[in-house]
């Protein structure tokens, strides 16, 4: 009678240790859940506060966009300004080589 008592404890143990497998495999898997929804929690904070970002970014480019015209006519006025003044100190060079040359002779 002690081999069956020994027999029927050995599937007692067989069945306990399949158990806690099961068991783990559960654990498990409502752990990984858990860790899934809280970073899916956290990607859609992060996806709200990126869209704030985002219509902050499309504000100031509609700005640069009005300020950009006016800057560039402002510079292109002043390479203009800038180019008549080397041309008209070219020519005054020019005239005063004449000059010198002249007053050499």
């Amino acid at each position: 009678m002690r081999r069956r008592d020994s027999t029927d404890s050995s599937l007692d143990l067989l069945l306990d240790t399949i158990c806690n497998m099961f068991g783990m495999v559960i654990f498990i898997a409502v752990l990984a859940a858990v860790l899934a929804g809280a970073r899916g929690e956290q990607q859609v904070e992060e996806a709200q506060a990126n869209a704030g970002r985002t219509e902050e970014v499309a504000a100031l480019s509609a700005q640069v966009e009005q300020l950009l015209p006016r800057e560039t006519e402002s510079l292109s006025e002043q390479v203009r300004a800038a180019s008549d003044d080397l041309t008209s100190a070219q020519l005054l060079g020019h005239r005063l080589a004449t000059a010198v040359d002249a007053a050499k002779r």
